[in-house]
């Protein structure tokens, strides 16, 4: 059973482009992780790298480094936080929100696509499923946690 989901789980990422560290599977030019970030970072303005970090699901150190690559490419300033000189605040510049703007517009239209190939009923099975697949991986990753 477990080769199975592992191989399915292999082809689904292969399949969804996740593989690919300079591009989204919606086909934009920028790594997963920058996108996602800047995503976040759209939604909620002024998050601290922290926050970024949790949000995102990432060690601070990556999100240090995502933080400093999003500001090179001029998608990102980063500012101290007025009551917390230690404590960074991310927010996306003009740039930045154009980005974001067209991330969110391709992700869209790739998961328009992607259930127009669906039944309805097919699209709820494979909702349900993602929803189980999400709750096992977070109950295993509790698990690993506590054995650290």
């Amino acid at each position: 059973m477990s080769d199975t989901l592992q191989e399915l789980v292999i082809q689904f990422v292969r399949t969804f482009g996740l593989h690919q560290p300079d591009r989204t599977p919606c086909g934009q030019p920028l790594s997963v992780s920058e996108a996602h970030a800047l995503s976040e970072l759209r939604k909620a303005p002024g998050l601290s790298q922290n926050e970024l970090a949790a949000k995102l699901q990432l060690e601070k150190s990556t999100v240090s480094r995502l933080a400093a690559s999003l500001a090179k490419r001029g998608w990102l300033t980063r500012r101290k936080d007025e009551t917390d000189s230690r404590v960074w605040r991310l927010y996306l510049t003009e740039q930045g929100e154009k980005t974001a703007t067209r991330i969110e517009e391709s992700r869209k239209e790739k998961f328009r696509a992607v259930a127009s190939a669906l039944t309805d009923e097919r699209m709820e099975i494979v909702e349900e499923g993602l929803r189980e697949l999400i709750g096992a991986l977070k109950r295993e990753g509790e698990s690993d946690h506590g054995k650290k």
